[in-house]
């Protein structure tokens, strides 16, 4: 806290690396998380100990399958300080003001961070950079927060500061490990002030609503903080009290409901979706039979497959863990910057789906009836060696026995886009089959790749 000057031995600016967890700290995180549902993986996933073995070793070999541009920091400073063209875009284009003030005691200013609001204040008259001593001003931050204060964190307000946001020290830089255990730890300056202009200066937040009273998991802190950054809003709804879906919701989010919908509220999604609405749908392979639901998706061209997939290639699952699938990325809008960006996207728990909807133009122009209103597109997909285990989590084995469900020549969907032509325009859904993929636990070990794929993919609903 106050009066420690920064380690300056840390690297420098780095994007999101793959890293390998220091065992210790991961083992005390794996204990707490493997209580919860997501990690309820029976006899199949064996001891707890294995899990975390395998688990570094599939780390460290996603590692090693990047490309050293990603798992080595730049430390020549050429590219330091230079700001990505999304920020320029955003403070170049600042039309009121913003206040930065820089937490900070005498003598123990972070020289990157300096030249970093240094940067921000070329670009733009409208961005002013405030130093406040907490010796000197000992409350003056507890009114933006009640955390704990660091030196060289910040505060971000609006011209009239009716909005701010606190960006602690620990924001600004990020600690992750390496593959020998050693603390590494990357510079986010930039990634966390931009989000906070964005945040201070927008006069309308997107509103997403997400659905209650199906015995629904809460949602991953990590989800929520990334939702927050982009200026997304999540409000709680329940169908059952309310006559209709609210008129300002940008996107209905369903996240793991254990028990089907009703319906009734099948019927108020459908009147919203005909109204050129969004909804974004998260299941797992272990709930309960959801037939209204899954009619819905169906109707759409998208169905579940039953059990729990599990992958026959090699190259697309973690070590000897072949139910924590690495799926492939698909092209689509949502997932290019994951696959420009060399990032890599992990999942478990995971429910197959099956495309039904005719995709190919011209499949579409030989068939007798097509549903040209649909399109239907696979986001993340195993390989044609995948199949479902239909014992699912009660799998004694990962070999597939009678009964168990092959893939097909284009393997399982385990994610999917769907675009669905209404009287007016429009309506958007996204099918993600695991709700494990944007555990904080697994998000970390694929450096944030789940979490960029989710929040991609809520951007695409409402554009």
């Amino acid at each position: 806290m106050f009066g420690k000057k920064k380690d300056t031995s840390k690297p420098e600016q780095e994007r999101k690396t793959n890293k390998k967890p220091q065992q210790a700290a991961f083992r005390e995180r794996l204990k707490s998380t493997v209580k919860t549902k997501h990690f309820r993986l029976g006899t199949y996933t064996a001891a707890t100990t294995a899990i975390v073995l395998a688990i570094l070793v599939a780390v460290n070999l996603l590692v090693s399958a990047l490309p050293e541009t990603y798992t080595k920091p730049d430390l020549s400073g050429s590219g330091l300080y230079d700001l990505s063209a999304q920020t320029e875009n955003l403070v170049g284009n600042l039309k009121q003001d913003v206040t930065v003030y820089w937490i900070v005691q005498d003598g123990y200013e972070d020289d990157t961070l300096q030249k970093t609001l240094a940067r921000y204040e070329e670009l733009s008259k409208h961005v002013k950079v405030e130093k406040i001593d907490p010796v000197a001003n000992p409350n003056f931050a507890y009114a933006y927060t009640t955390e704990d204060l660091y030196n060289n964190s910040l505060v971000v307000t609006s011209a009239d500061a009716s909005k701010s946001r606190y960006i602690s020290y620990y924001d600004i830089y990020e600690s992750s490990y390496d593959e020998d255990y050693n603390t590494v730890t990357s510079y986010n300056g930039e990634g966390a002030l931009t989000a906070a202009v964005n945040f201070v200066t927008s006069d309308t937040q997107t509103r997403v609503y997400y659905l209650s009273g199906h015995g629904e998991d809460e949602l991953p802190s990590n989800l929520v903080s990334s939702f927050e950054n982009e200026n997304i809003s999540l409000t709680q709804l329940n169908l059952l009290t309310e006559e209709n879906i609210p008129s300002d919701c940008a996107a209905l989010l369903l996240y793991s409901p254990a028990s089907d919908l009703s319906q009734e509220e099948i019927d108020k999604i459908e009147a919203y979706l005909a109204e050129n609405g969004s909804l974004m749908l998260f299941t797992d392979c272990d709930a309960e039979d959801l037939p209204r639901l899954h009619a819905m998706m169906a109707k759409r061209g998208v169905e579940a497959v039953d059990g729990m997939v599990v992958e026959g290639d090699s190259s697309y699952y973690m070590s000897s863990y072949p139910n924590y699938l690495i799926p492939q990325l698909e092209n689509h809008e949502i997932t290019e910057p994951l696959i420009s960006g060399n990032y890599y996207v992990l999942m478990l728990m995971t429910q197959g789906l099956k495309i039904t909807a005719q995709t190919d133009e011209a499949e579409q122009a030989e068939a007798d009836e097509t549903d040209t209103s649909l399109s239907v597109t696979a986001l993340l997909s195993t390989t044609a060696d995948a199949y479902s285990k239909i014992k699912g989590l009660q799998a004694t084995d990962a070999e597939k026995e009678d009964g168990d469900i092959a893939a097909d020549a284009d393997g399982f969907a385990l994610a999917a886009a769907i675009t669905e032509q209404t009287e007016t325009g429009e309506s958007k859904l996204v099918w993600v089959a695991s709700t494990a993929l944007i555990s904080s636990q697994i998000d970390q070990l694929v450096s944030g790749g789940n979490t960029d794929f989710v929040t991609n993919a809520m951007g695409w609903l409402f554009e």
